[in-house]
């Protein structure tokens, strides 16, 4: 965002989200939800009777979840923090009405921070997902330490709204819609702020991470028969986040054909089925495995294991290189990224292009020195899978488009590392 964004969102904060427009949204995503997906709302007493500030947690599964859990919530009208992509000029007026809180995704971002505590200290409630992003393959992310440190210091009632199926209805890698079928959504108290005054920062984050821990598949698993979600090409697009081959165990030789997931080197395929298992096929005998979940853990485990047994492993992959100017994109440079067990780099075939683009005193001999971005400290991948992926550091943000579709997930896989 802009600073004339800055200006226009710390004034909002002074006033509730317009009733009118939240109330409307609310009728309209309660009827779509009930139409398309015979959504089930379930609001414990405690949340219903809870007053005043709250501090509301989501797990973050599709872009089903916002107006889910805008439902979920019943009648409490909440500031959303949203991630600042969402801001251009259609849609800024619109979420200058609801009061979205903006933030920028996976960078430290101390602006947003102060103005959440302020909106739960003028005694309004805001809805947040700690993930900071849609997961990825149906099950939680990671949460950052810091968010228990934030819950601490507010130290307000802290709730939760829990979307199950949303992923299923909605995965990230799909190509096409969403996809009709059953959700469920969860409304409860999570933490008081007697609670929270009794458990220090790290018990805080235990218990945060445990109530989010969801699985859509675990989901279906707990149902008399799995749910069926509708759509004629149930895998189409998810060769951009399953690229490991687990029969050849070959890296970037997944491909899609719509129903069927199938390895370009040794033939191996399976179907995934519209309850978003895994089946096999009239050459396979058996699926390797049964959950998008359990086949993306084995993938990253195969990462993990490449680089602990290998001190000095690197992959390498050419890809282009922009430089993010507020909403607009830099001309592209060719290059070659670098990844190695500490840090990302990428070195520009061209030096002089890449040296438009910085500070004079930023022009040595090296530029993938200087174009350098750490694993650690790395909170969650910005990323468009099967496109293209965000990196930041001090000179700016860089979206890198590779020309392999798969290697956005092997960088996503690699932050998140143990």
């Amino acid at each position: 965002m802009g600073n004339k964004d800055k200006g226009k969102t710390s004034t909002n904060l002074n006033r509730a989200p317009n009733a009118f427009l939240y109330g409307l949204l609310y009728i309209l995503c309660w009827l779509l939800s009930k139409l398309i997906f015979r959504t089930g709302y379930k609001r414990t007493t405690d949340f219903k009777k809870c007053d005043g500030p709250m501090l509301i947690i989501g797990n973050h599964s599709s872009y089903l979840d916002a107006p889910l859990t805008l439902v979920g919530a019943g009648f409490k009208r909440m500031h959303f923090v949203g991630g600042d992509f969402l801001y251009n000029k259609k849609t800024e007026k619109f979420l200058d009405w609801l009061g979205i809180i903006s933030k920028n995704q996976f960078q430290p971002d101390v602006k947003t921070v102060l103005r959440l505590v302020r909106t739960l200290r003028a005694g309004r409630r805001v809805m947040i997902f700690p993930e900071g992003q849609r997961s990825v393959n149906g099950s939680s992310s990671p949460i950052a330490p810091q968010f228990a440190r934030l819950v601490k210091r507010v130290g307000v009632t802290v709730a939760t709204i829990k979307c199950k199926g949303s992923y299923l209805a909605w995965p990230r890698w799909s190509k096409g819609f969403f996809r009709p079928g059953k959700i469920t959504v969860e409304s409860d108290i999570l933490l008081t702020p007697d609670m929270i005054a009794a458990m220090d920062s790290e018990m805080i984050h235990s218990k945060i991470e445990a109530a989010l821990n969801i699985s859509d598949y675990d989901y279906q698993l707990a149902k008399k028969k799995p749910g069926k979600y509708l759509t004629s090409k149930p895998a189409a697009g998810l060769d951009t986040i399953l690229h490991h081959c687990p029969a050849c165990h070959q890296p970037h030789s997944m491909e899609s054909s719509g129903k069927t997931l199938f390895c370009s080197i040794c033939g191996w395929a399976v179907k995934l089925a519209l309850d978003g298992f895994f089946i096999n096929t009239r050459e396979t005998k058996r699926p390797i495995f049964t959950r998008i979940d359990k086949w993306h853990q084995w993938q990253q485990q195969q990462l993990a294991t490449f680089f602990a047994e290998n001190e000095d492993a690197v992959l390498t992959f050419t890809a282009n290189l922009q430089k993010r100017r507020g909403r607009e994109l830099s001309p592209s440079i060719p290059g070659q990224v670098t990844l190695d067990a500490p840090k990302l780099s990428f070195k520009p075939e061209e030096k002089r292009e890449l040296a438009a683009l910085l500070p004079e005193s930023e022009n040595d001999e090296d530029f993938s020195t200087i174009l350098s971005f750490p694993r650690v400290g790395q909170e969650g991948l910005y990323a468009r899978y099967g496109r293209d992926f965000r990196q930041a550091n001090r000179l700016g943000t860089w979206v890198i488009t590779p020309e392999i579709k798969s290697w956005p997930i092997v960088v996503h896989d690699w932050i998140i590392m143990q």
